[in-house]
């Protein structure tokens, strides 16, 4: 396991403000000023990175950089999972998690054999 700190945990907070930007440019040029107007973007949110809350759902985004090494599949579970679930306050809202990293995935062949 890579330990946390470090140039990664820099890497990844600057990530986060990037895609935050852009999410917030992106909502502001593309969408319809009455559209725009009903999205909320939460950076930093309780649980995740991002959380944007549409009228028809929310997307949650969590990013984790990693400039070497691997993601195991027992990470990914154990410590992003729960992170991005905590996020959920409606079991009747439809919400999409999504992770993003700068690592690169681990020996994952058995899990997706199972799946």
């Amino acid at each position: 396991m890579v330990p946390p700190g470090g140039a990664a945990a820099i890497y990844g907070f600057l990530f986060q403000i990037l895609r935050t930007a852009e999410w917030a440019l992106k909502i502001d040029l593309d969408a319809p000023e009455r559209d725009a107007m009903n999205v909320t973007i939460v950076a930093e949110p309780p649980a995740g990175d991002i959380d944007i809350r549409f009228p028809q759902g929310r997307l949650v985004q969590q990013f984790k950089a990693r400039d070497d090494g691997t993601w195991s599949l027992a990470e990914i579970v154990d410590k992003t999972m729960p992170d991005l679930y905590r996020v959920v306050a409606d079991d009747q809202e439809k919400v999409r998690y999504q992770f993003f990293t700068s690592g690169r995935i681990g020996e994952w062949a058995p899990a997706y054999e199972f799946f």
